[in-house]
């Protein structure tokens, strides 16, 4: 599998023209992180904390991945997104993808950003022909970026609960250990060669539109090219997606639900929205049934390397 950074560039995703969009302005986020992971409880302090009133257990700090899925993204892709997406056709610079959790992977990954925020290309930016970041996102992405670096530099090396959690990977490392899990016979056998078929509401079959990886899924008539497609980055992202700990480093894989929800999510990018479908049960059985078997074989560490 070659770099993320690499394939950062190549990645697809719906567009709309480059036109400045309307900018928002957000200001550092106080939220929580709902990804507990459920540390030790608390001694008794020697004042001694009130039996009522409900818990007194204060909510954990969001990390910086956090940070960017809930609020850095939410604002900048509004600025941005109709630019620096692989699929814009506007040539700029390739860091953001209307996913946040693939951009998450690739805005990290791109030169320039993740370092000192005087310097980071966000913050300079360039000069170029669509809309700068407003003072507020400004302030929202150096909070990102000094969140990022105090928590280690925003690295993916982690220890994986796989393999019985004693080998440290990479996040590279981890999807390619997992696709090494994928075996094309169980593919078919499960049904997922008729995935491409599922039809849209008013789009037609998911192969009309992804046999090429648009949006970065791909889904073509094509069985065998799809199942090879999946196992590499950004596709294999619809499968599993990664689980991180309170440092933004990812340590184990969970299915990603992606393929799932998408029809029913609302549209991230009018006026071009995806068609609205609903799983039909004998796809969504061979998804969850070859996603949740490869992902028992990898964490039970029966798979190598690609």
């Amino acid at each position: 599998m070659k770099t993320l950074a690499l394939l950062a560039i190549t990645l697809g995703s719906f567009v709309v023209a480059c036109a400045p969009p309307t900018t928002i302005n957000i200001t550092p986020s106080g939220g929580t992180n709902n990804n507990s992971d459920g540390g030790s409880g608390g001694s008794g302090g020697s004042g001694g904390v009130g039996a009522t009133g409900g818990s007194d257990i204060p909510e954990p700090e969001p990390t910086a991945h956090d940070e960017y899925i809930n609020v850095v993204h939410p604002s900048i892709i509004q600025t941005c997104g109709g630019c620096h997406n692989p699929q814009a056709g506007a040539g700029a610079p390739a860091f953001l993808d209307y996913d946040p959790e693939v951009s998450y992977l690739v805005i990290k990954d791109y030169p320039g950003v993740l370092t000192n925020p005087a310097e980071s290309v966000l913050i300079t930016q360039p000069p170029h022909t669509g809309p700068a970041l407003n003072a507020g996102q400004k302030d929202i992405v150096t909070n990102w970026l000094n969140m990022e670096l105090a928590e280690g530099g925003g690295t993916t090396t982690t220890t994986s609960s796989s393999s019985g959690g004693s080998q440290a990977m990479t996040l590279e490392e981890m999807l390619d250990s997992f696709a090494a899990c994928m075996d094309y016979d169980i593919w078919l056998a499960t049904g997922m060669d008729k995935l491409p078929l599922q039809q849209t509401a008013d789009g037609g079959p998911c192969a009309s539109c992804h046999g090429q990886g648009t949006a970065g899924f791909f889904a073509s008539n094509d069985s065998l090219e799809t199942f090879d497609k999946n196992k590499s980055f950004p596709y294999i992202l619809r499968l599993v997606s990664p689980i991180y700990g309170t440092d933004s480093n990812p340590t184990d894989l969970a299915p990603s639900n992606r393929i799932i929800n998408k029809g029913k999510e609302p549209c991230a990018n009018p006026p071009v929205c995806h068609p609205k479908y609903e799983l039909s049960p004998e796809n969504k059985q061979a998804l969850e049934t070859f996603v949740g078997g490869t992902l028992t074989k990898w964490q039970a560490g029966e798979c190598g390397k690609i």
